[in-house]
């Protein structure tokens, strides 16, 4: 069971850098093919998980309680992902109603000992971020191992919820915008490949994905690669 789910974890971390891992439009040029998984830990941290599921449950609630119809991820976090998700039984039973999404977060192998025991915190959180003072996620190892130093990525569980697709940069945003037509706010920020306003180059190149809720992701592996 052990060597079945290193393989799975190697197949999912080094697809997705290559196109037939992202099931959207990419201009990412940084398609780095030899990366090897040396290392991956599954974390079992009870309460930590716990605490994730209330929050989904209480996102779930707040849905129905609203009358919110989710919008559709899109584009997809790519066959990848999506394979390596249905292949080991990730499910907490709420992916549609929450829209949970398995997502690479790049970190160092210090702060990843952190995230496992107290989870991911946005207060620390770089506030250069083009997105806001939030926790970002992406689809695409390319853009996760840029913060992975050391090479360590947290492949994570994250529960998107109902989702604010942004067309611009906003750095002081503090939590999601109000959904239109609401009185509420989005659950998460995302950014799709594409023309950006605001970004420095004038195009987001990685689809990034950002939440601002502490136990609204759940650090599933802790992945140690090195790159050839």
């Amino acid at each position: 069971r052990a060597l079945d789910c290193r393989r799975r974890v190697g197949w999912s971390f080094v697809s997705s850098f290559v196109p037939r891992g992202f099931s959207g439009d990419s201009q990412c040029d940084v398609w780095k093919r030899g990366f090897r998984v040396r290392e991956a830990f599954h974390v079992e941290n009870v309460s930590l998980f716990k605490a994730y599921m209330d929050n989904c449950h209480r996102m779930r609630r707040r849905h129905d309680d609203h009358e919110i119809a989710p919008e559709p991820i899109s584009p997809g976090v790519g066959g990848a992902l999506e394979l390596f998700s249905e292949g080991m039984s990730i499910s907490t039973g709420l992916s549609e109603s929450v829209q949970e999404r398995m997502l690479f977060h790049g970190t160092t192998l210090e702060t990843a000992q952190k995230i496992v025991l107290d989870g991911f915190d946005s207060r620390l959180s770089n506030t250069g971020g083009f997105y806001g003072m939030g926790t970002y996620f992406a689809s695409q190892t390319c853009k996760s191992a840029q913060y992975g130093f050391d090479g360590t990525i947290i492949l994570a569980r994250v529960a998107l919820g109902d989702p604010h697709y942004t067309a611009r940069v906003d750095q002081q945003l503090r939590r999601p915008p109000t959904k239109a037509g609401h009185t509420i706010c989005c659950d998460s920020v995302i950014a799709r490949p594409g023309p950006m306003r605001g970004h420095h180059s004038g195009t987001q190149s990685h689809q990034e994905f950002v939440i601002f809720e502490q136990m609204q992701a759940y650090p599933e592996y802790v992945l140690r690669y090195d790159c050839e």
